[in-house]
């Protein structure tokens, strides 16, 4: 397929779909992509941030992603080198591509709110670790990624999407590996509430993230990443599970058995 005629054509509607102002979202098609991040079809930077290696961006390319003119706008790379699943037909590719669009614009769009921006502060910084700690290196263990709530959303989106412009395609997309762009019949939550549920979703994950926090409390981890608000949920969440106290030792090797 042509790749950058399909992206020049497909990009305003998705724009448009994420409700974003076109003048502060920008694009590059990459086909150098190294190999740590060639398991995804594209990546987003965040307004404000020199990217972060590893990254596809060409010399020249990064050149202007960090220039005055684009350095403030949400910047968009498309891995146009993505190894796509084999036996797609040409409508199945467009139409993940137009979900790869969507999902990383879903992350500008998430980034717009103040809740969004800590959340992904949040998600960056500490969720990553605590799911690399959990899962990590295990065989399927990447799935874990796909239920951050970010990423929930971001999918969300991408669904949205492709069922309403590329409803003859999505069976064939369930189908393949690449099937969690088109799971989800409902559209993702709101940004503002993106905060709330990253901080519910490490914690599931208490017990790790408070051991990879030691000897300072977690809260002050994500008091640092997410701000007072980010620390309060997880203080209202640690208060509403209880402490433990005094509760029998059921340890096998300390109850003699």
């Amino acid at each position: 397929m042509d790749l950058p005629g399909f992206v020049s054509v497909e990009w305003p509607r998705a724009v448009d779909a994420a409700g974003l102002d076109p003048d502060g979202v920008v694009y590059w098609i990459a086909d150098a992509t190294p190999p740590p991040i060639r398991d995804r079809g594209a990546m987003y930077f965040r307004p404000g941030r020199n990217p972060d290696p590893p990254h596809a961006f060409s010399a020249e390319q990064y050149a202007e992603a960090i220039s005055p003119a684009c350095r403030n706008l949400h910047r968009i790379v498309v891995h146009g080198d993505y190894e796509l699943p084999t036996g797609l037909s040409r409508r199945a590719k467009e139409a993940y591509f137009a979900a790869v669009l969507r999902h990383e614009l879903e992350h500008a769009r998430q980034n717009e709110s103040r809740e969004g921006q800590a959340a992904l502060e949040v998600d960056q910084g500490l969720v990553d670790e605590v799911l690399a700690h959990k899962a990590g290196g295990i065989s399927g263990g990447a799935a874990f990624y796909n239920y951050k709530p970010m990423e929930m959303d971001a999918n969300a989106a991408a669904s949205v999407y492709v069922r309403l412009h590329f409803a003859d395609a999505v069976d064939e997309l369930l189908c393949s590996p690449i099937a969690n762009m088109v799971r989800s019949n409902t559209k993702p939550e709101p940004p503002n509430s993106l905060l709330v549920r990253t901080v519910c979703f490490l914690f599931q994950f208490r017990s790790t993230a408070e051991s990879l926090a030691d000897p300072l409390p977690f809260s002050s981890h994500l008091r640092t990443y997410g701000g007072e608000d980010a620390a309060r949920i997880w203080e209202q969440l640690s208060e509403a599970a209880g402490e433990e106290v005094g509760a029998p030792n059921l340890d096998p090797k300390s109850s003699g058995s």
